[in-house]
C-alpha cells in the first residue's frame, strides 16, 4: 500500500518556566502560561517575559529557565494498492 504525502499539523504553543526559590534551593517553582482564545502567541511571549523579569529582580529566585514549545504531528494515510 502506498502512502499519501505527509501532512504536518501544529496543535499549539506552550510556555514553561522553572526556577528555584530560597537559599537551600529545596523549593522549585513550575509555571505554565496558558492563553485564551482571544489572545495571541505574542501575548504568551510577553506574559512569560514579564514573569521572568519579575522573578529575576528578587534574589530569592535562582536558576530561572523559560522555554516556548510547539506541538506538532505528522500523519501519512495509506491508500489501497492497485
Amino acid at each position: 500500500m502506498p502512502y499519501d504525502p505527509p501532512e504536518t499539523t501544529q496543535s499549539g504553543v506552550t510556555w514553561n518556566l522553572t526556577c528555584r526559590y530560597g537559599t537551600v534551593s529545596a523549593v522549585q517553582l513550575n509555571v505554565n502560561v496558558v492563553i485564551g482564545d482571544s489572545a495571541t502567541e505574542a501575548d504568551g511571549d510577553a506574559a512569560l517575559q514579564d514573569v521572568v523579569n519579575v522573578l529575576a529582580q528578587n534574589s530569592r529566585f535562582s536558576s530561572i529557565s523559560a522555554a516556548k514549545a510547539y506541538t506538532a504531528s505528522e500523519t501519512r494515510a495509506m491508500q489501497p494498492g492497485s
